[in-house]
């Protein structure tokens, strides 16, 4: 059941599912994590998680998902390029808002790795956090070519080799 679909009472039982499970990902990861220990944070029976999501899978799907579209899709559309390649401070402060908004999601991001090594579902969604990594450095020198920089850089070449060139699909069992 996606959140658009509940009332008060459901969206704040999600919602609080969500929030324990992002917290206790990052401090435990996604397999040192069990279906009790998030429903325990939440406040929640276990019983209740079954109204919201099918499986801890689900809960993680939903979560990066949310991350993807809510966070991380909006965040790009709002970077606007400093008239100077010069600009040291903005790309300083580009970059710190990147990572804090990764970093406070690091849960996500731990879980979604952990399975993306067996599960095509979650090495998918890898490659989306990926691409949106790509897509910022290869605006970032575009922009710098149109105003007489980088002129001998090919931008998608440009992007550093963990964004790019990690495995992208799961290993076979």
């Amino acid at each position: 059941m996606t959140a658009a679909e509940l009332g008060t009472k459901g969206r704040q039982t999600r919602s609080a599912i969500e929030l324990a499970a992002r917290k206790l990902f990052a401090e435990r990861g996604f397999h040192g994590t069990t279906l009790a220990d998030i429903t325990s944070a939440a406040g929640k029976s276990p019983a209740v998680f079954y109204r919201y999501f099918t499986d801890k899978e689900d809960l993680l799907a939903a979560l990066a998902e949310s991350f993807l579209h809510d966070v991380v899709e909006p965040s790009g559309l709002n970077l606007h390029l400093p008239d100077s390649p010069d600009d040291s401070e903005f790309f300083t402060t580009v970059v710190t808002g990147y990572w804090n908004i990764f970093k406070q999601n690091i849960g996500i991001m731990i879980a979604v790795a952990q399975l993306a090594a067996t599960q095509q579902r979650f090495a998918d969604v890898q490659n989306k956090f990926r691409r949106f990594g790509i897509d910022i450095v290869i605006a970032s020198v575009r922009h710098a070519q149109d105003q007489g920089h980088a002129q001998g850089l090919q931008p998608e070449h440009v992007a550093p080799p963990s964004l790019c060139c990690s495995r992208t699909s799961p290993r076979s069992s």
